[in-house]
Formats: structure tokens, C-alpha cells, sequence
């Protein structure tokens, strides 16, 4: 399979200038941090590279490819903490990248990454892109040209281990990783599938998929500790750590936001 342009200029420590010709002028970046994409190269590139900066050159471990559609998975490390990731790019019919969306693990890291990110962009990306709106909006869903219905089913190993977006290690073994799909399905919307990816030998798929999360989904009430830095999401990430146990109650009609989406 051939490397996309975008792995093969991290590989080779690619010219800036090299870099920016890779995307299209009005690419739109999904972020793991922010509630609203940020549009336009003069935007997008500057976060990214700074982003670079906080995590480390990407270690890429796979690299799946569909139609205008490529995943790459890719480690890095926050404060010397492992950091995994997951970048989706969409190409437009010239090549150029017109969209990416990157997913982030385990959530306590992301909530560093979006602190330090805030400090840096808090004056050029707008504080409503920061925070979730007081009232959900029908937002239209990323479709790819790969697939929209669901994954077929698969039988989990007795050894199965789930990488959760939430939790800072794995969970092992059949009937504990049951409990957690269990308690995501209890707290989200059905999921809406946008697209999935397998390697030829079928070894590896990746799904992409959205959903509305509940408003009261406090990891105490799905039976997982609380993060020790958890900022408000009425709050600027400015606002400074919060203590552990001491999940922070929302302002009136404001809903509670992860900064990763739940993936499996």
C-alpha cells in the first residue's frame, strides 16, 4: 500500500512549506479538544505543528486507506506519558487534504493537551469553540464514501483488551470489557456509523462512529474513578486543576463534555 503524502512528510521531516502544500486552503480540522471545527490552512497548520511540538514526532503503527479515506494510528507522549491517537484525513478530488478529525487516549491526558493548547490558541480560536453550547445542535454527521451501516458482528477473545478513551489502562478479558461497552451503551444515543476499515487479511478494522452522550455521565456513576484534572466544560482550561473526587457540577443548562469520543 502506498503512504499517504501526510505520513510520508512526518517520516521525512518534511519543509513547512513542503508540509502546508499537502492541504487544501479551507481544510477543516476536528480536533479532540475543541466542540467546533477551525477552518483554514492559516489556522490549522499553526495547530498542528504546535501540537507536534507537545506530543512528540507521531510513531505510526497502522495505516488503513479507503476510497478518499485514511486512518492512521499513531502513538506519541504528553508530560512522558503514552498518548495514543488516531487521525482520520479525507482527501479532496485534486489530493489535497480537506478535512482531518483526530481522536485522542486516554481522556486525563487530553485534558493536559487541551490546557496547554488553550494557553497557546485561547486568543485566536473563538472561547465558544472551547465549551459546549447550553443546548445541543443538530449537527450533520461526517459520512465517508467507505460505509454507513454497521460493523459485522465479532466474537470477543477470552483474552480481548479494550484501549478506552476514558480510562488511563487497558481493560482485560471478556466479561470486564462487556461491563464497559455496556455502561457506554447506557449513557449514548445508538451509534451512527460513518465508515469502516479493514486491513486485506481482515486482521484489523477500524470503525468510525458518533453519538450523543448523556448529560448526567459522571465516570462515579458508571463506576469509574475521577479524573484528577477535570475542568468545567462552562469553564476555560485555564481554570487550573480540580481536586480528585471532586467531579465539578455544571452551571444550568450546560452539559458535561469528554474531549475524546468513546471508539471501540
Amino acid at each position: 500500500m502506498v503512504t499517504h503524502p501526510f505520513r510520508a512528510a512526518n517520516l521525512s521531516g518534511a519543509s513547512p512549506a513542503q508540509f502546508a502544500a499537502l492541504f487544501a486552503p479551507f481544510v477543516t480540522l476536528h480536533p479532540p479538544i475543541l466542540t467546533k471545527p477551525v477552518s483554514g490552512k492559516d489556522l490549522v497548520l499553526p495547530i498542528l505543528a504546535y501540537a507536534t511540538t507537545l506530543t512528540g514526532k507521531p510513531h505510526s503503527t497502522l495505516e488503513i486507506r479507503a476510497d478518499t479515506q485514511t486512518v492512521l494510528l499513531w502513538q506519541g507522549t504528553l508530560d512522558g506519558y503514552a498518548l495514543q491517537a488516531a487521525t482520520v484525513l479525507t482527501d479532496d478530488p485534486a489530493g489535497q487534504i480537506r478535512a482531518i478529525t483526530i481522536l485522542m487516549r486516554p481522556y486525563p491526558l487530553v485534558t493536559r493537551f487541551q490546557h496547554s493548547m488553550y494557553q497557546r490558541f485561547a486568543s485566536s480560536i473563538p472561547a465558544d469553540h472551547w465549551v459546549l453550547a447550553a443546548e445541543p445542535a443538530n449537527r450533520p454527521h461526517h459520512h465517508a464514501a467507505a460505509a454507513t451501516l454497521p460493523p459485522a458482528a465479532r466474537s470477543r477473545a477470552p483474552d480481548v483488551t479494550l484501549h478506552s478513551p476514558v480510562l488511563t489502562k487497558e481493560v482485560r478479558g471478556k466479561e470486564p470489557v462487556a461491563a464497559v461497552e455496556k455502561a457506554v451503551s447506557a449513557v449514548a444515543t445508538p451509534r451512527s456509523y460513518q465508515a469502516t476499515f479493514s486491513t486485506p487479511p481482515q486482521r484489523i478494522a477500524v470503525t468510525l462512529w458518533g453519538a450523543v452522550g448523556a448529560a448526567d455521565a459522571e465516570p462515579s456513576r458508571l463506576g469509574l474513578p475521577v479524573p484528577k484534572y477535570c475542568p468545567r466544560v462552562n469553564q476555560s482550561p485555564r481554570s487550573g486543576t480540580q481536586s480528585a473526587g471532586s467531579w465539578p457540577a455544571p452551571s444550568p443548562g450546560v452539559r458535561r463534555h469528554s474531549s475524546t469520543p468513546v471508539s471501540s
